[in-house]
């Protein structure tokens, strides 16, 4: 990121839209115009788009937005939300049989487990316009 000028910009703050349309509203006051937003949650994605709207950013052209969990209603929001898909019942069922196995005693380890989330790309995030963008 660094060798096409650009910056990364961690900002904290609640697990919620409430939250995420202040932290958005703040972050944008202090900083000025940004190209992309990852959120850690489609819920948090919803509160910066309420903000970004509000002020005819227009989602997906001026501005990048993708976040983590894909919930159902993502793919109806205006523009539909791109959104990785974590797969969460193959996270609960391996969680729990893990937990299973040193319940039991079959096993005394803790064990690292990858499971493969997936990108699902919508109007909100576009990856040729992040490449012209980088000017890649």
């Amino acid at each position: 990121m660094k060798e096409h000028n650009y910056v990364e910009i961690i900002s904290n703050g609640g697990w919620g839209s409430e939250s995420s349309y202040e932290n958005i509203k703040q972050l944008l006051s202090n900083q000025g115009p940004i190209d992309a937003l990852i959120t850690v949650s489609d819920a948090i994605a919803i509160g910066a788009i309420k903000y970004l709207q509000e002020q005819n950013i227009k989602i997906g052209q001026d501005i990048l937005v993708a976040s983590f969990d894909n919930l159902d209603f993502v793919s109806y929001l205006n523009p539909p939300l791109t959104s990785v898909d974590l797969s969460p019942d193959a996270i609960g069922s391996t969680a729990l049989q893990q937990a299973l196995e040193l319940a039991q005693e079959q096993r005394h380890w803790h064990q690292w487990t990858i499971i493969p989330g997936k990108i699902v790309y919508r109007a909100s995030f576009d990856p040729k316009k992040l490449k012209e963008s980088l000017q890649l």
